[in-house]
């Protein structure tokens, strides 16, 4: 289990669950405070005193009860929360959202060395794809009821789409030291982003209801297929026999694939400057990670108005334990 938590307070005339400071604490033994205590009430509390505390409850217990026969603040309530990241490290090209904004669509993961050219080939791409979705839509109307519908176009989308899909994929896993082959491994990026989570809707079209293209890997019974990803390879290995799946809801919904995993890599800030893109679809539903798996910055070096806003040379990444959690 980590060693790495987070103070947070919640007083009258204070914001909710502001963090006060980071620790490395085992239970057991005395936390060891690891950034600056940024709450006067707290700031002379014996921290060495604390090593009897049991569990996060406790120290809290004990933190609130020092600020009541103390510092005479009896409305003090304090939350402790075990962390997977210490403050100012990220998961590698894994987006979340952080502590002061819960909408992970708001933070932008930061770009480190030799990162540049492919985030601009992959959002590039993005863009081609969603263009081929703007010319099907001259021919075929986006909607709920021409969901059925193929054709050369729709299918050559599907199939585009979908190595796109692979490739996102694969730089993520593959960033993190996972193995990435096939759809199966693909599958472990559920746990990590929460791809189930993401709802993409297409706002000039409101008769096509929002697509979940990942929304099968949220079942308890999941194994990692997807029913559009499925048809691709059939269009692929025989698109004769199997043309009928290379599909508009198949099409569309791997174009979906494709926003999803770029939002959950790198933000949905990354997207939205590439206006081709934002223009023609928006992320209707997204993840939002708790304090225990949130990013948490110090504010004062990172965040700009709680927008993601970095300084060079703050943040540090690290890799997702794929298999090891």
């Amino acid at each position: 289990m980590t060693n790495t938590h987070s103070i947070f307070w919640d007083t009258q005339g204070a914001a909710p669950r502001t963090k006060i400071c980071d620790l490395q604490w085992v239970i057991g033994a005395a936390p060891q405070p690891t950034t600056t205590i940024a709450s006067r009430p707290i700031q002379k509390f014996d921290f060495s005193s604390a090593s009897t505390a049991r569990s996060e409850s406790d120290l809290a217990e004990m933190l609130s009860k020092y600020c009541r026969e103390i510092e005479d603040i009896p409305e003090a309530s304090f939350l402790v929360v075990s962390r997977e990241l210490p403050s100012n490290t990220v998961y590698r090209k894994i987006s979340r959202n952080t502590e002061v904004d819960t909408n992970v669509l708001n933070f932008a993961t930061p770009m480190f060395l030799g990162e540049a050219e492919e985030r601009v080939a992959f959002l590039h791409q993005c863009e081609v794809l969603v263009e081929r979705l703007r010319t099907i839509s001259q021919v075929v109307q986006l909607d709920d009821r021409t969901l059925d519908s193929f054709g050369d176009e729709i299918r050559n989308t599907l199939i585009l789409s979908c190595t796109e899909v692979e490739a996102i994929s694969k730089s993520i896993l593959h960033a993190n030291g996972a193995p990435a082959k096939n759809i199966f491994d693909f599958y472990n990026l559920e746990r990590a982003c929460r791809l189930s989570q993401y709802a993409v809707s297409f706002a000039r079209f409101p008769k096509l209801s929002p697509v979940r293209p990942f929304l099968n890997w949220a079942s308890p019974s999941a194994d990692g297929r997807l029913p559009w990803y499925t048809s691709y390879n059939k269009v692929k290995h025989d698109r004769i026999t199997n043309v009928a799946e290379g599909n508009l809801r198949n099409a569309i919904s791997a174009v979906a694939g494709v926003i999803v995993l770029l939002c959950a890599s790198y933000g949905w800030p990354a997207i939205r400057s590439h206006s081709r893109v934002s223009e023609f679809t928006k992320i209707g539903l997204s993840p939002s990670f708790g304090f225990s798996e949130c990013y948490m910055f110090t504010s004062d070096q990172i965040l700009k108005d709680g927008k993601g806003v970095f300084v060079p040379n703050t943040v540090t990444a690290v890799e997702y334990p794929f298999g090891r959690l």
